[in-house]
């Protein structure tokens, strides 16, 4: 029995951060301190949920019901396409936690062809920001698929 108990610990522990199989990536990324954000759909209870934390410990879970009327995830972008006009393309995911409003960013330039994702807090008692930089290449996933499926709420987009 304590065999079996062990195995279990072991594997749960493993999987601690990693999604239920009814679960579907919309968009995740390693951060430049070694740390993991995942975006995830719960396709059967159709909640998206945000985790933030290491491989072995989620530090912060933040969930929405997309089924009930309160809104706890935004989403806004600005696209601009073609070369020829310095395509851009700027993705954001927005949500209150306590005393901060986090803010999942996905930022493309095509004039310089450069790529930039993470996550900025702000701390709205003291107005302070914060940026937390992800590895564009770590990116898994894509924010725009929240546009195109619709699967959050709109809002404009700003520079925040």
């Amino acid at each position: 029995m304590k065999q079996l108990f062990l195995i279990f610990f072991v594997f749960w522990n493993i999987n601690i951060f990693s999604q239920n199989t009814n679960e579907r990536l919309i968009y995740s990324f390693k951060t430049k301190k070694g740390k993991l954000m995942r975006l995830t759909l719960d396709t059967v209870n159709n909640v998206m949920i945000y985790r933030y934390g290491t491989e072995n410990k989620t530090e912060l879970e933040k969930r929405d019901d997309l089924n009930d009327n309160k809104v706890v995830f935004t989403y806004s972008y600005y696209f601009r396409g073609g070369p020829g006009n310095a395509g851009e393309d700027l993705n954001y995911v927005k949500f209150k936690n306590k005393d901060f409003i986090y803010i999942i960013y996905d930022e493309y330039s095509g004039e310089n062809d450069s790529r930039e994702v993470g996550i900025r807090l702000i701390n709205v008692r003291t107005n302070k920001k914060y940026t937390i930089a992800g590895l564009p290449q770590s990116v898994k996933g894509d924010l725009a698929v929240i546009r195109d499926e619709g699967l959050l709420p709109v809002e404009e987009a700003s520079e925040e």
